[in-house]
């Protein structure tokens, strides 16, 4: 476990997040002043309003300009989280804040306090429509692509016979992924009788990604674009020997830069999983201080609350957030067990039904199945014999991610069965008195040594 080892937060998060709750203060009082004076232009009001969200200062003056900084705000705020683009947000929260201040009326026929009080004007309603309308679409949704027959027909709904998909179909972040669990496993000495789909392109797979993220997210268009960020893909390529020495020196010092002691997936994101995987490769590298340092962000940042863990740390505020998707959860709780980084009792209180319920239901898709087998590794180091026979049960398909969890579960069960017949109770007759001592069970040890894990 960690130890007194503390997580340490550069100067510049500090700073940052100083600032950007001073912006938000200023809004919000420019909100109120507004609101209890009455002074204040709409063309000033829209700016703010635009700044808090692109769209809002256009309500009053024109619903179509509106709803279009709402969509494009939308796709920005969609290109931050995927690719880590944060100037694009920056850009089109400034450029609505201009729009909004140089087009917006200064004045509105509904300005209504003043001196003489409030005047009652005809409302308006948009909140009600917006929930009915969204109410409406849900219940158009659960009879239409909602009903398992409608999905089976527009192949919306995956055969529970065939339910893997293609190499072509698996993302490049998924092919990592099932690549470098598939290569630590085998290091260990675990046989997985499968390759990571795709396994012949990943590496130029990985690169063209990487290449593409760092064109739109930093504007890198020359040098190699896998000198930072992109852990998950750079601990593919390290685990499986297919980083030279300058790349893996680069991907070592990236890591030791970085406060939580690996680099990130995407610029500004750290994900738990890529993470994982990228500290994996570095202990086993040598960089054993930024292996710690990951192992105290884990356990501090991803911290389980309410039965989740974080699916996000955002590097420069260090703000954690989002859920992981319960089979990345199954996953990341599953090798940080078995290596022992972390402590996954309480994982596993949260994940047990969940990983029962789709074993019971027969996995329908690769997360299904990858859910199932991580949580098997789980049920054995948690010693629960009956959701280890209830797991062990249905098919897995042919995800190669589930299949090296799979594998995994069986090397840790039989090393827990190895460790109980060890340290199994012991009865010890006492001829003068007829007590019996009993030997209890060595305290339980991790359920197997990945290489480069926390020893």
């Amino acid at each position: 476990m960690t130890g007194a080892l503390v997580v340490a937060l550069p100067p510049r998060t500090r700073v940052w997040r100083v600032a950007a709750l001073t912006t938000w203060s200023v809004l919000v009082g420019l909100e109120l002043v507004a609101l209890g004076v009455g002074h204040l232009g709409d063309n000033v009001l829209g700016a703010s309003r635009n700044l808090v969200f692109p769209g809002l200062g256009f309500v009053e003056w024109n619903r179509w300009a509106a709803l279009l900084a709402a969509v494009i705000a939308t796709a920005a705020l969609t290109a931050w989280f995927a690719w880590g683009a944060d100037w694009l947000v920056a850009a089109v929260w400034v450029t609505a804040a201009v729009v909004g201040w140089r087009v917006v009326p200064p004045s509105h026929h509904a300005s209504t306090i003043g001196a003489r009080g409030v005047h009652v004007m005809r409302g308006s309603h948009e909140f009600g429509a917006v929930m009915a309308l969204i109410a409406a679409l849900r219940w158009v949704r659960g009879w239409t692509i909602g009903r398992p027959s409608t999905r089976k027909l527009l192949g919306l709904e995956r055969r529970r016979d065939g339910h893997d998909a293609p190499s072509a179909r698996y993302s490049v972040v998924d092919r990592s992924r099932a690549a470098a669990v598939i290569a630590i496993a085998q290091r260990f000495g675990i046989e997985i009788a499968v390759e990571a789909p795709g396994n012949e392109t990943l590496a130029v797979d990985i690169v063209r990604r990487a290449r593409r993220v760092g064109r739109v997210a930093r504007w890198r268009g020359r040098g190699d674009p896998l000198r930072a960020d992109h852990a998950g893909g750079r601990a593919a390529l390290a685990v499986t020997g297919r980083l030279d020495d300058a790349q893996l020196a680069a991907f070592v010092a990236d890591a030791e830069r970085s406060w939580c002691g690996v680099p990130a997936s995407e610029p500004t994101w750290v994900r738990p999983l890529d993470a994982l995987l990228a500290a994996t490769s570095l202990s086993d590298a040598g960089a054993s201080v930024a292996a710690r340092r990951w192992q105290a962000v884990a356990a501090d940042r991803f911290a389980l609350r309410h039965g989740r863990r974080p699916a996000w740390v955002h590097t420069p505020s260090a703000i954690s957030g989002g859920a992981l998707p319960w089979w990345e959860h199954a996953t990341f709780a599953a090798l940080s067990g078995a290596d022992g980084w972390l402590d996954i009792t309480d994982d596993w209180s949260a994940l047990r039904a969940r990983s029962l319920g789709a074993a019971a239901r027969r996995p329908s898709s690769p997360h299904q199945a990858r859910l199932v087998a991580a949580g098997r590794v789980l049920a054995v180091m948690a010693h629960d014999t009956q959701a280890t026979a209830i797991l062990a049960r249905p098919s897995l398909g042919t995800d190669p991610l589930a299949i090296a969890l799979a594998a995994i579960a069986d090397r840790a069960a039989l090393a827990d069965d190895a460790a109980v017949a060890v340290a199994d109770r012991v009865a010890v007759a006492d001829e003068g008195d007829g007590l019996r001592r009993h030997l209890d069970p060595l305290p339980h040890q991790p359920a197997l040594a990945l290489p480069g894990g926390n020893q």
